[in-house]
Protein backbone atom coordinates (compact mmCIF):
# COMPACT_ATOMS: atom_id res chain seq x y z
CA UNK A 1 0.00 0.00 0.00
CA UNK A 2 2.89 2.28 0.59
CA UNK A 3 3.93 2.03 -3.01
CA UNK A 4 0.41 2.85 -4.30
CA UNK A 5 0.10 6.10 -2.33
CA UNK A 6 3.44 7.31 -3.50
CA UNK A 7 2.63 6.83 -7.17
CA UNK A 8 -0.66 8.76 -6.89
CA UNK A 9 1.14 11.63 -5.20
CA UNK A 10 3.82 11.63 -7.90
CA UNK A 11 1.12 11.64 -10.55
CA UNK A 12 -0.61 14.65 -8.92
CA UNK A 13 2.74 16.46 -8.70
CA UNK A 14 3.42 15.78 -12.37
CA UNK A 15 -0.03 17.02 -13.35
CA UNK A 16 0.37 20.15 -11.20
CA UNK A 17 3.80 20.82 -12.73
CA UNK A 18 2.35 20.32 -16.24
CA UNK A 19 -0.49 22.77 -15.48
CA UNK A 20 2.05 25.29 -14.14
CA UNK A 21 4.23 24.94 -17.24
CA UNK A 22 1.19 25.38 -19.51
CA UNK A 23 0.09 28.47 -17.53
CA UNK A 24 3.58 30.01 -17.72
CA UNK A 25 3.79 29.22 -21.44
CA UNK A 26 0.40 30.84 -22.13
CA UNK A 27 1.49 33.89 -20.13
CA UNK A 28 4.69 34.17 -22.22
CA UNK A 29 2.75 33.83 -25.47
CA UNK A 30 0.31 36.53 -24.35
CA UNK A 31 3.13 38.91 -23.32
CA UNK A 32 4.86 38.30 -26.67
CA UNK A 33 1.64 39.08 -28.59
CA UNK A 34 1.06 42.25 -26.55
CA UNK A 35 4.63 43.46 -27.17
CA UNK A 36 4.30 42.82 -30.90
CA UNK A 37 1.00 44.71 -31.03
CA UNK A 38 2.49 47.61 -29.06
CA UNK A 39 5.55 47.79 -31.33
CA UNK A 40 3.30 47.79 -34.38
CA UNK A 41 1.13 50.55 -32.90
CA UNK A 42 4.17 52.62 -31.86
CA UNK A 43 5.69 52.30 -35.35
CA UNK A 44 2.46 53.46 -36.98
CA UNK A 45 2.20 56.45 -34.63
CA UNK A 46 5.87 57.34 -35.18
CA UNK A 47 5.40 57.17 -38.97
CA UNK A 48 2.35 59.42 -38.87
CA UNK A 49 4.02 61.94 -36.55
CA UNK A 50 7.21 61.92 -38.66
CA UNK A 51 5.19 62.45 -41.84
CA UNK A 52 3.34 65.36 -40.25
CA UNK A 53 6.63 66.92 -39.16
CA UNK A 54 8.05 66.62 -42.69
CA UNK A 55 4.88 68.15 -44.19
CA UNK A 56 5.03 70.94 -41.61
CA UNK A 57 8.64 71.70 -42.49
CA UNK A 58 7.86 71.80 -46.21
CA UNK A 59 4.80 73.97 -45.60
CA UNK A 60 6.67 76.43 -43.40
CA UNK A 61 9.54 76.68 -45.90
CA UNK A 62 7.09 77.33 -48.73
CA UNK A 63 5.25 79.96 -46.70
CA UNK A 64 8.51 81.65 -45.69
CA UNK A 65 9.84 81.87 -49.22
CA UNK A 66 6.52 82.76 -50.88
CA UNK A 67 4.89 85.20 -48.49
CA UNK A 68 7.30 85.79 -45.61
CA UNK A 69 10.55 87.71 -45.23
CA UNK A 70 12.33 85.28 -47.54
CA UNK A 71 10.10 86.23 -50.49
CA UNK A 72 11.91 87.94 -53.38
CA UNK A 73 11.20 91.63 -53.75
CA UNK A 74 9.31 92.27 -56.99
CA UNK A 75 11.17 94.56 -59.34
CA UNK A 76 9.18 97.01 -61.42
CA UNK A 77 9.26 96.08 -65.08
CA UNK A 78 9.50 98.81 -67.69
CA UNK A 79 6.21 99.38 -69.45
CA UNK A 80 5.74 101.07 -72.77
CA UNK A 81 3.39 104.02 -72.65
CA UNK A 82 0.66 103.98 -75.24
CA UNK A 83 0.43 107.27 -77.13
CA UNK A 84 -3.06 108.36 -78.18
CA UNK A 85 -3.72 108.36 -81.90
CA UNK A 86 -3.17 111.61 -83.67
CA UNK A 87 -0.52 114.14 -82.81
CA UNK A 88 1.04 113.69 -79.42
CA UNK A 89 0.62 116.62 -77.09
CA UNK A 90 3.82 117.96 -75.53
CA UNK A 91 4.04 117.29 -71.83
CA UNK A 92 5.80 119.24 -69.12
CA UNK A 93 7.89 116.26 -68.03
CA UNK A 94 11.11 115.33 -69.81
CA UNK A 95 11.11 112.36 -72.13
CA UNK A 96 12.41 109.17 -70.57
CA UNK A 97 15.87 108.14 -71.65
CA UNK A 98 17.50 104.74 -71.62
CA UNK A 99 19.84 105.76 -68.78
CA UNK A 100 18.77 105.84 -65.15
CA UNK A 101 18.63 109.20 -63.46
CA UNK A 102 20.78 109.70 -60.36
CA UNK A 103 18.92 109.96 -57.09
CA UNK A 104 20.18 112.19 -54.29
CA UNK A 105 21.07 110.26 -51.17
CA UNK A 106 19.65 111.41 -47.84
CA UNK A 107 21.90 113.44 -45.63
CA UNK A 108 23.62 111.46 -42.89
CA UNK A 109 24.48 113.17 -39.64
CA UNK A 110 27.91 112.37 -38.27
CA UNK A 111 27.75 110.85 -34.83
CA UNK A 112 30.23 108.69 -32.92
CA UNK A 113 27.99 105.61 -33.21
CA UNK A 114 27.61 105.66 -37.00
CA UNK A 115 29.80 103.48 -39.14
CA UNK A 116 32.07 105.10 -41.72
CA UNK A 117 30.47 105.56 -45.11
CA UNK A 118 32.04 104.04 -48.19
CA UNK A 119 33.04 107.50 -49.47
CA UNK A 120 35.15 108.22 -46.37
CA UNK A 121 37.26 105.09 -46.70
CA UNK A 122 40.03 105.02 -49.29
CA UNK A 123 39.40 102.84 -52.30
CA UNK A 124 41.90 100.04 -52.90
CA UNK A 125 44.29 100.49 -55.75
CA UNK A 126 43.30 98.63 -58.88
CA UNK A 127 46.52 99.17 -60.79
CA UNK A 128 48.58 96.03 -61.36
CA UNK A 129 51.62 95.76 -59.16
CA UNK A 130 54.93 95.18 -60.89
CA UNK A 131 56.34 91.77 -60.25
CA UNK A 132 59.95 90.87 -60.48
CA UNK A 133 60.31 88.27 -63.13
CA UNK A 134 63.65 86.69 -63.97
CA UNK A 135 65.04 87.76 -67.28
CA UNK A 136 65.55 84.94 -69.68
CA UNK A 137 69.20 84.12 -70.17
CA UNK A 138 70.63 81.91 -72.82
Amino acid sequence: MASGGKSAREERDRQRAARERARVYEARVQVHQQRAARRRRDNIIAGIVGGLIVLGVFGSQAAYFVAGPGAPVPTPSPTASVAPSGSPAPSGSPAPSGEPTPVASPEVSASPTTAPTPSSTPAPSTSPKPTASPSPTK
